[in-house]
């Protein structure tokens, strides 16, 4: 049976973090919960690619109030439909990069956010 690789943190984060990854990791294997939130920080901080999705995301803010006002009852596979169709829309409009992992945690983030906004 198959599965699903997970992405590992040089994938989300990118090249050059290693030292912030190291503490990361370790403050997570330490169950250390103050380090995970600092570790946290520094990666987002440091990290161009998570910059970019938290940028990225930011551009779907109106239409996550609109589809969350809408209050239409969608399941979450329908929520990730419309995310993706946004989403698609928005990279296509301002010709940004195709990037895999920006496009999981972006689209994943929207289909949350519009089922919260319905509640």
């Amino acid at each position: 049976m198959g599965g699903r690789r997970a992405k590992s943190l040089s994938e989300i984060v990118g090249t050059g973090l290693s030292g912030q990854r190291a503490s990361f990791t370790r403050a997570v294997g330490q169950k250390n919960a103050e380090g995970v939130v600092v570790g946290s920080a520094k990666l987002v901080a440091q990290s161009e690619n998570v910059t970019d999705i938290l940028y990225y995301a930011s551009k779907l803010a109106d239409f996550v109030r609109k589809a969350a006002e809408a209050g239409k009852d969608l399941n979450y596979e329908q929520r990730l439909e419309l995310a993706r169709k946004e989403w698609s829309r928005v990279k296509r409009e301002e010709n940004l990069p195709d990037d895999v992992i920006a496009t999981q945690a972006i689209v994943a983030a929207v289909a949350k956010a519009i089922g919260k906004g319905r509640k």
